[in-house]
């Protein structure tokens, strides 16, 4: 039986026809309990599609010479060649590739090396499970996703404080008025005549922009930004 540190050939690869719409994610960890346990949270998920799952950053650099991908997500602390290092070759050789970084322990170094590189995510594993999928999602949209963290970490403050001058999208500033009015995200998808997935990358990428771990705190985040009732939302609400 080959040991976790070897390549992934054994792993599940998934090739071929993808369905249309999806976001291509290959998963990159050493550890295979952690690898395994992210692989099964993502794939639950219909917007996203798991194309490769690799137990090294070598043997995933090959396959995406040849297999298409969106994001690659990448524990941070592996042999032979880290997550940093990885995604690193992957900004050079495949620069339309996302990377969303993954870490269990909070250095210093690794926070201030992320954050300067301008890697497009930096999560910590303990991360609710349902999050790395609107994650990925954000990440794909081109949203920043940082744990607060890494902001802390930032070396000259560019890449990160960029994503605070919070500019919303027409729908963004809908979901936002309707999430301030405390309805829930089946009620949000009921109101814009929108699927609850779309609420929930609509929301993902909210909660990103306005640096808030949990509904709540964006809410109050955008009423100290001055973000609320920007949309038509409650005035088509009102009418009869």
């Amino acid at each position: 039986m080959p040991s976790d540190n070897q390549t992934s050939a054994a792993l599940p690869t998934m090739r071929g026809p993808q369905p249309p719409g999806t976001v291509r994610v290959m998963i990159v960890d050493d550890d295979a309990l952690a690898r395994d346990a992210l692989t099964r949270y993502v794939a639950l998920d219909a917007d996203v599609t798991i194309v490769g799952v690799y137990a090294d950053a070598f043997t995933m650099l090959d396959a995406l010479a040849t297999t298409a991908a969106d994001v690659v997500v990448l524990d941070v602390r592996m042999p032979g060649m880290d997550g940093l290092a990885a995604a690193a070759v992957i900004r050079e050789r495949h620069p339309g590739v996302k990377v969303l970084l993954m870490t269990c322990l909070a250095e210093e170094a690794v926070l201030r090396r992320a954050a300067a590189d301008g890697v497009n995510g930096f999560l910590f594993k303990d991360t609710a499970p349902e999050t790395f999928a609107d994650a990925i999602r954000a990440v794909h949209r081109g949203v920043l996703v940082w744990a607060p963290e890494v902001r802390e970490f930032a070396a000259d403050g560019s890449d990160v404080t960029e994503a605070s001058r919070v500019t919303l999208k027409e729908r963004e500033s809908e979901v936002l008025d309707l999430l301030c009015a405390e309805l829930s995200t089946r009620q949000i998808a009921q109101e814009l005549c929108l699927s609850v997935s779309s609420i929930k990358v609509y929301t993902a990428s909210l909660m990103a922009k306005l640096d808030a771990a949990t509904r709540l705190q964006a809410v109050v985040r955008a009423h100290d930004l001055g973000l609320v009732g920007q949309s038509t939302v409650n005035a088509r609400a009102d009418s009869p």
